[in-house]
């Protein structure tokens, strides 16, 4: 079973830098997880999945 999380494409973002970042169960989890970030700051995200 995948579990999915997300990036932010701002290069300098200190959320790319986190090896413990969140990982959620269900795309449309990340989905919210990466818009919140986006609210927040502005910067662009892309949900990704991990296998």
């Amino acid at each position: 079973m995948s579990t999915w999380g997300w990036k932010c494409q701002h290069p300098s973002c200190s959320a790319n830098r986190g090896r413990d970042r969140q990982r959620y169960r269900t795309a449309h989890a990340a989905a919210v997880a990466a818009r919140a970030h986006t609210s927040a700051t502005g910067h662009a995200t892309t949900v990704v999945e991990f296998r």
